[in-house]
């Protein structure tokens, strides 16, 4: 299943994961997440490139402060799936990523879900079945 939010007055932001989270009534916490291809104001020390956190670790993080997420990938996995964010083989990337378009899907195998922002301008939602 996949979706483009834009263009809409009912969110403040279309990269504001606060915003994403709460419309998903907790279902991110429900996976580990690997963050890649991030840009974001203020920079947080946790969302680092090649973090792998827990779905209730990137929730305090996000619900802590208002973040503008520029862009960034956020790869969820199951939680019995690891991932060594320091030695990826694939890393799932959104800027320049010409051929992401092509086939839009999510961009890890082992993934579940992938949440893209992009540009500051609308955030991308895939998942599997």
């Amino acid at each position: 299943m996949n979706y483009i939010l834009k263009d809409t007055i009912k969110m403040n932001g279309f990269t504001d994961m606060r915003a994403i989270f709460q419309a998903l009534d907790g279902l991110q916490r429900n996976y580990n997440w690997l963050i890649t291809d991030t840009e974001c104001y203020p920079e947080v020390e946790e969302i680092r490139e090649g973090a792998f956190i827990t779905g209730d670790e990137l929730t305090k993080i996000v619900n802590k402060e208002d973040i503008q997420f520029i862009w960034a990938v956020f790869t969820g996995f199951h939680k019995n799936i690891e991932i060594d964010g320091n030695n990826l083989g694939i890393i799932p990337y959104i800027r320049d990523n010409y051929n992401f378009w092509s086939n839009v899907s999510i961009q890890h195998p082992q993934a579940t879900v992938e949440i893209d922002c992009c540009d500051s301008s609308y955030v991308i939602i895939l998942s599997k079945g």
